[in-house]
Formats: C-alpha cells, structure tokens, sequence
C-alpha cells in the first residue's frame, strides 16, 4: 500500500509538472519525472508520428551515460511487439536472448506506451538498474502515466501548429505590402514603356527591348497577385487563357533570358488551345520549366516548348 502510495504520489507530480508546464520543456520533465519514480539507470522518450518509424526524441540518464551508450540497442523495443495493453516488461533473467548486446548493469526494461487519439504516438523506454517489484496496480499507474505523456505530445504539436499558423499569416501580412508598393512602381514601368512605344522614332531592336520590358513588367505583376494570393488580399483569377498566345509571349522573353548559348524553339499548335487556369501560374509554370532546362545545359543547347 505505501508503495502504490509513493507511485500514484510520484504520477501525480509528473502530471502537474507536464501538463500545466511550458509545452516546450515537457519532455524533459517527464523523463526527469519517470527516472526518479523507477530510480531508472536512463529513460528515453520514442516518438513515432503516423505511418513512420519511431525515433528518439528525448533522453535522461546517469553520468557517464549518453547517446553512444546504446540507444539505437534500445530503438527495437520502442514497437509495439514487446508491449502488452499499456506497457511492456523485460528481465535479463527471464529473456536473456533480448539482452545480448545490452550492458550488464542493466537488469530489465519497462516499455511504457504512449498513446495517441487516433494511434500510437511513441513509447517511454525506462533502462532499469535492477528488476521491478511488480503489482495488480502496475498496468493502471502505467496506463495513466502513458496517457499523460500523450496528451502532452498532442498538446505539443497542436502548439507547434499554431505558431507555424502563424508565422504564416505574419508573412503573408509582409507580402501583401510589398506586393502593393511593388504594384506602384511597376505601374510606371509600364505607363512609361508604353508611352514611349507609341511613339514612332525607334529602331526595330528598340522596339523589340521595349516590348520585352513591356512583357517583363507584365510578369513581375502576375507574380505580385501570386504574393497577394498569399496574403489573403486577392483570390485566384480563373479565366479563359489561350496556350499559343501565352506561349508565344514568354518565348519571346524567354530567348533574352536563357542567354546567347541556349535557343528557345516554340511549337504552337495549330488550332486554338483555351484552358481555364490563373495566367500567372501558366507563365510561372513555364518559367520553372525554363530556368531548370537552362541550367541543366551550361555548354548550351535548345530548349523546345511543344503543345
């Protein structure tokens, strides 16, 4: 009875330091928490997120003890094969087998699960110094502490999600402000571009450098309303694009930016192609497409757009 006292004491602690604590430390209290309850040589915490392998997420153990002491020995027995209901249960004695390779000073394992809403999210592994005593109570206090451990974790990640959220809309904020004080001065690229298009006194190779600033700076405001979509400040605009036109605009700009090595061929195809799609993705699409073509030919070649 004192002894189930002392543990049911010592979950208790456990609980209120976890659960109630920084969401950020609680790993480290836990296995601070579970250690001092089994006077444990080292604990390690397992997490095993949905559909992966388990990995060590955090450990405690006593001088002279660290990673390289065999925590990958011990990795095997974070699974579910060594647990029964809640917890698992290891002595050097009664499964020599299990512990070959495993430093004599440690006389048993215990596996506690760590279960999750929806499945497991990992196991406890406790490195013991000598054997337990077990108890009826053992499997409950086990169930309950592995169930304080998970909610943590869940508590942990859905914070984690939060914060990512975020850091998100933080820069979603900061996008949508360049993206307007971008819309400004591309508004007098273009304005002054056109302006000087109209105009009659230009040489051909003029002509054609303005009318690629003219398709440059069309560009540049497609990508601004992709940073607008991202800020949340504009939606994605659906329209009726033509393929043969839209290809052969960014052909025509694509030829000055892949340089004089690399010759950019269209092949349009000769009826009409509309797709309903946002034109800044099209144009995106094609320019990703475009640089990595580019830069997998350093001695140059040809890139060939087809429809």
């Amino acid at each position: 009875i004192r002894e189930r006292a002392r543990v049911a004491r010592k979950i208790s602690e456990i609980a209120k330091n976890v659960v109630h604590g920084d969401s950020e430390e609680w790993r480290t209290k836990a296995i601070e928490g579970i250690r001092s309850l089994f006077d444990a040589r080292a604990v390690g915490i397992f997490q095993a997120p949905s559909g992966s392998e388990s990995h060590l997420a955090e450990w405690i153990g006593e001088e002279g003890w660290g990673e390289d002491s065999g925590w990958d020995t011990f990795q095997p027995f974070s699974s579910n094969v060594y647990l029964k209901d809640s917890y698992g249960y290891l002595t050097r004695k009664s499964d020599p087998n299990a512990f070959i390779g495993i430093s004599e000073k440690v006389a048993a394992l215990l596996i506690i699960s760590i279960p999750g809403r929806s499945h497991s999210l990992g196991s406890a592994v406790v490195v013991l110094k000598d054997e337990l005593e077990t108890s009826s109570g053992l499997a409950k206090d086990l169930q309950t502490l592995g169930s304080i451990l998970g909610s943590s974790m869940e508590r942990s990640a859905a914070e984690q999600k939060m914060r990512i959220a975020q850091r998100m809309e933080t820069v979603g904020r900061l996008a949508g402000s360049i993206a307007h004080d971008f819309n400004n001065l591309l508004t007098t690229i273009m304005g002054s571009s056109q302006l000087l298009l109209e105009e009659n006194n230009q040489s051909k190779l003029d002509r054609d450098l303005l009318e690629d600033i003219g398709r440059a700076a069309d560009h540049a405001a497609l990508l601004t309303r992709k940073l607008l979509v991202l800020s949340r400040k504009q939606v994605v605009l659906l329209e009726p694009v033509d393929m043969n036109e839209s290809t052969r605009n960014f052909a025509q700009m694509a030829n000055r930016m892949v340089g004089e090595k690399i010759q950019v061929e269209l092949s349009p195809l000769n009826s009409e192609a509309f797709v309903t799609a946002d034109p800044s993705n099209i144009e995106q699409i094609l320019l990703n497409l475009t640089v990595n073509a580019r830069d997998a030919m350093p001695e140059g070649g040809k890139i060939k757009i087809s429809l």
